[in-house]
């Protein structure tokens, strides 16, 4: 799901369920759609532990009064129907929920970002060649981003391999948003080069086999003013 609650959003609720028929990465794919779909825009967020049935749990507005008997009938649904890249897709789903309550566990907002952001950390281009003295830091904010899914692998692996003066790449949610950061050693490339490299419209991933794939650019970037300051959050 790619929308999130809003700043002003202390926590959220959550609803708990069993879902039958929710097999393998293209169910999660299919369901991430279709609860995108639902009303109102209400679930931000779930996550699921693998079982028989599965259980989810859905991350919903506080205050969203959600009739659960539509929402299962909603997810019961025998087909489903999205565009993607300009093309219109009608695939068949059979999830049958086997359980559906509202549940008591409650989930700060910015412990919920944690939980759906996953972050990224990995260095590049021969970083222990270079003296910290000539390395610098680009940081951009990451919006748009996919939840609980980890692309920073396919953006470093394009980036780095097309511009070896990064040496690092990095994302993590702040107090108020994603970030990405991008070490770079400064004799070598400059903001301009990078940004215009990670801002590209597709990704080339490179694979140990020699095997090149072209992807979407599943990240979209917006630069930080000089005023603004990034919060991260504390570590427990």
């Amino acid at each position: 799901l790619n929308f999130e609650p809003a700043l002003e959003i202390d926590s959220l609720s959550s609803i708990d369920l069993e879902i039958d028929n929710f097999f393998d990465a293209y169910d999660t794919y299919f369901m991430n759609i279709l609860l995108s779909q639902y009303k109102d825009n209400k679930i931000y967020g779930y996550e699921s532990m693998y079982g028989e049935p599965v259980k989810v749990k859905l991350y919903i507005d506080e205050n969203a009064n959600i009739d659960l008997s539509h929402l299962k009938e909603f997810i019961e649904n025998d087909e489903l129907k999205f565009t993607e890249d300009g093309i219109e897709y009608t695939e068949d789903i059979n999830f049958e929920v086997a359980s559906i309550k509202k549940s008591a566990d409650k989930i700060s907002r910015i412990d919920f970002m944690l939980k759906m952001f996953k972050s990224y950390s990995a260095t590049c281009n021969n970083i222990e060649n270079y003296s910290k003295e000539n390395i610098e830091t680009l940081k951009v904010k990451i919006f748009g981003y996919i939840k609980n899914q980890q692309f920073g692998p396919h953006l470093r692996n394009d980036v780095a391999r097309i511009d070896t003066g990064i040496v690092g790449v990095r994302t993590y949610y702040a107090i108020d948003y994603p970030i990405a950061e991008f070490d770079y050693v400064r004799t070598l490339t400059n903001p301009d080069k990078i940004w215009a490299n990670i801002t590209k419209d597709t990704l080339s991933v490179t694979y140990t086999n020699g095997y090149v794939q072209s992807l979407k650019n599943p990240f979209q970037f917006k630069k930080i003013m000089s005023e603004e300051i990034i919060n991260k959050p504390e570590k427990n």
